[in-house]
């Protein structure tokens, strides 16, 4: 009877049958416990902060406003692709499991650009309302962004608009002219762990671990902040 039949490649004669590694493994290789990230609130470790950028992005998916920044899972991911791609770049493996774990490679640098992307199409939307409500939430690259960005559109807006107007009609009130978010739109949400006290229409309201609910976002915002509830 035949043997088991195994996929080598034909230069090295290493057997392929073996699955790659996929991303989140790789995530987990590179997390030392010997070397763990510090962040301000726990120490997690770099796959840790893989998924808590995931639900970073998810959380700016669905939230109407500019959420906090999430500094610490954006380096910590940086740090994690530029070693993985030296590590690819060092190491002897087949073609096909180097093309994979390149696929993989990609995947992450998706969830990174999606998320910073999700924030500057917000901040852009809500430029003026986020330079007073949400400065707290901005990064320092995303505070000097929205100063020039809001600098050079009061600059386009003068020079092709306003100077070709009468002097009576170039006052512009900007307070009228402001898109604000809707901080009273109805947002689904997910308890990750069960939650006590907190406030919906002036009555204390407790969430089961893992319970779903449909609530305004201006009553949640605190606890998605926290991390104690996700949006979904």
């Amino acid at each position: 009877m035949a043997g088991p039949f195994i996929l080598r490649d034909e230069q090295t004669g290493k057997s392929l049958s073996q699955s790659p590694p996929s991303a989140e493994s790789k995530l987990k290789e590179l997390d030392l416990d010997e070397e763990p990230i510090q962040t301000a609130d726990d120490t997690l470790t770099a796959y840790g902060m893989y998924q808590g950028l995931v639900k970073a992005w998810r959380n700016e998916l669905f939230a109407p406003d500019v959420l906090s920044y999430k500094g610490d899972y954006v380096e910590c991911m940086l740090e994690v692709v530029k070693a993985m791609e030296d590590s690819l770049r060092g190491s002897e493996v087949p073609e096909i499991v180097r093309s994979l774990h390149q696929l993989e490679l990609e995947r992450v640098r998706y969830v990174l650009s999606a998320y910073l992307r999700k924030r500057l199409e917000k901040i852009e939307k809500y430029a003026d309302y986020n330079t007073v409500e949400d400065i707290d939430n901005l990064s320092g690259e995303e505070r000097i962004f929205i100063r020039e960005y809001i600098e050079n559109m009061d600059r386009l807006f003068e020079n092709v608009a306003l100077r070709h107007m009468p002097p009576m009609v170039r006052n512009l009130d900007k307070d009228k002219a402001k898109v604000t978010p809707n901080l009273d739109e109805f947002v689904f949400i997910r308890a990750n762990e069960d939650v006590g006290g907190v406030m919906i229409d002036d009555e204390a309201v407790n969430f089961d671990k893992n319970s779903i609910h449909i609530l305004r976002y201006s009553e949640v915002k605190s606890v998605i902040e926290k991390g104690r509830v996700d949006l979904i």
